[in-house]
């Protein structure tokens, strides 16, 4: 969470600095040619008042200068700053009234630059003008931009933060459920000993065995569950004993049209850095949605052997597969395609290997009507 919310603020400061940049970049350059053209038609206003013609006919030589210029507000006025001529004033100067644009003109002779116009001894000109209305647009743009990006910034990390709630929501409503699944199976086992106990159908002894199984069973999935969260005990030891002991688990707690097979490479002192306990609840999971998979009916073939680094196992089942839509959404919280399931048995699976054992865990093959196999690679040393 912590990740994603810095990327996000990154992301929008290397946005915001690059737009602030470049936009005063653009207004400054904007600025330095309109202070250029400005300069330059004071100039030619200064060289035609000048010349030896009459003052109507400079008037109507500098209207028509000024009259080319279509975007910065100009006002020209003469020594005692009497207005001669405006231009630019406001947003439609052919539609202003003449007291809004006065009052206009009279700002821009308050607080523009002003040129100063030698156009004869004692005798004077000035020549006004501000910021063209482009670049007053400009200068708004960076703030506006801040806006944009703070509003992405708040929208982003509220997508963010919500939908890691209901992913949080969807794992602890799921963890309770596959607790209450993974606690059903014992006691019911058990209640249906203890029935057996009262019928007298069977000797005390294997009642007894059968009970302690069950028993097992119910530490185990309380050792599971204090996994979770905390960072659980790695040893360096055969992985064949979690197989064998999830093989034989299961082998009576599913139906028996379908089987577990084991093909295993690897030779009986060939260890892997792994934790025992979670590793059979991984197993277990890919097992069991192997079964469901096949509708309770086909073969589910385990696979162990080892390169020079890594422990490889392979659960292939042999039901009815999966789109490749399908298979790259199955490890995610929440995400399941069973009526009754709550998508939490793989997204444990994925936590468990990749988190708490470095490994990876994948959908190694998959095609709709011929089955599925996922593979699960584990170091073999620290």
């Amino acid at each position: 969470m912590k990740l994603n919310k810095y990327i996000l603020i990154a992301f929008a400061s290397i946005i915001l600095a690059t737009i602030l940049w470049y936009t005063n970049l653009i207004a400054k350059d904007l600025q330095t040619e309109e202070t250029k053209r400005m300069q330059l038609l004071a100039e030619a206003t200064k060289m035609l008042a000048s010349t030896e013609i009459s003052e109507s006919e400079t008037i109507d030589l500098l209207l028509k200068i000024v009259q080319g210029n279509t975007t910065i507000p100009v006002v020209v006025t003469d020594n005692d700053d009497n207005i001669i001529m405006m231009r630019n004033i406001v947003g439609n100067d052919s539609t202003a009234s003449e007291e809004t644009k006065r009052q206009a003109a009279a700002y821009i002779i308050e607080n523009g630059i002003r040129i100063d116009l030698n156009i004869d001894k004692g005798y004077q000109q000035h020549f006004y003008y501000s910021d063209s209305h482009t670049l007053r647009m400009l200068s708004y743009y960076p703030l506006i931009q801040i806006g944009l990006v703070t509003l992405f910034i708040i929208f982003g990390y509220t997508v963010i933060v919500r939908a890691r709630r209901q992913e949080q929501d969807k794992v602890w409503i799921g963890l309770a459920r596959e607790t209450a699944h993974q606690l059903g199976t014992p006691i019911t086992a058990i209640a249906g000993w203890t029935e057996l106990l009262r019928t007298e159908e069977l000797d005390n002894q294997t009642v007894a065995t059968e009970i302690d199984k069950d028993n097992d069973r119910l530490k185990a999935i309380a050792d599971r569950f204090s996994k979770i969260g905390s960072e659980p005990a790695m040893i360096s030891e055969p992985i064949i004993d979690a197989i064998n002991n999830t093989i034989n688990y299961l082998a009576t707690r599913i139906p028996s049209t379908v089987s577990i097979k084991l093909q295993n490479s690897c030779t009986d002192d060939t260890t892997t850095y792994h934790n025992k306990t979670l590793i059979e609840w991984t197993i277990e999971n890919i097992c069991r949605n192997a079964v469901d998979a096949m509708n309770g009916k086909g073969e589910i073939v385990i696979t162990l052997k080892n390169d020079t680094e890594n422990t490889i196992i392979d659960i292939a089942d042999n039901g009815k597969g999966m789109t490749k839509s399908t298979a790259r959404r199955i490890f995610k919280a929440g995400f399941t395609t069973k009526k009754r399931g709550w998508g939490i048995g793989l997204a444990l699976a994925k936590r468990i290997v990749e988190k708490y054992h470095k490994g990876k865990i994948f959908v190694r093959s998959t095609a709709p009507g011929v089955g599925t196999t996922i593979r699960i690679t584990l170091k073999r040393r620290d």
